[in-house]
């Protein structure tokens, strides 16, 4: 397997009493792909590894930064749970 950066729009986590985590914001994720799957796509060093990356990301990162990000995805106010996304600056 080998790793690619991709361009994710939002997720939400559901437990037995419904939705308890949400982000409707747009982030980046790192997924894995067999090898030769993508090859098609552009590879950059990314934090000391060579990373693919979908071209999708890739038109959405172009002249802006990747930074990771603090924000709480508690879908009940009355709790914080803060989680670090990656996202452009």
């Amino acid at each position: 397997m080998e790793a690619a950066l991709l361009l994710s729009f939002g997720f939400e986590t559901r437990g037995a009493r419904g939705i308890m985590e949400k982000f409707e914001g747009e982030y980046f994720m790192i997924g894995f792909y067999p090898f030769g799957q993508v090859d098609q796509w552009p590879r950059f060093e990314l934090c000391g590894h060579n990373v693919l990356i979908s071209p999708e990301a890739l038109k959405r990162l172009r002249g802006r930064t990747l930074t990771v990000r603090a924000q709480n995805i508690s879908y009940d106010p009355a709790h914080q749970n803060a989680r670090e996304l990656l996202v452009v600056a």
